[in-house]
């Protein structure tokens, strides 16, 4: 990692923990930062594979994430998801 990028992320790394405290208030914020995570591991875990695998893998992420998002924000205005239960 050069020294460029280190500068940049330095302000980030410092208030992580104060970042996650503030986005976790909201489902929103919780999507924002499975959002990010994701990111961040697809691009650790795949930035060795071809461009076919690498786009195949990034579609999965986002059709997880986007059902996730889709559940969380769908979920306050349908009174049947509300509970928990099994039937």
């Amino acid at each position: 990692m050069n020294l460029a990028m280190l500068q940049l992320t330095e302000p980030i790394v410092k208030n992580l923990p104060e970042i996650i405290k503030q986005a976790s208030q909201s489902q929103r914020g919780i999507l924002a930062l499975l959002v990010i995570v994701l990111f961040g591991l697809a691009c650790y875990f795949f930035r060795g594979a071809v461009l076919g695998v690498r786009v195949l893998i990034w579609l999965i992420l986002f059709g997880g994430t986007a059902t996730y998002g889709w559940e969380i924000l769908a979920w306050p205005q349908n009174p049947r998801r509300r509970t928990m239960s099994g039937g």
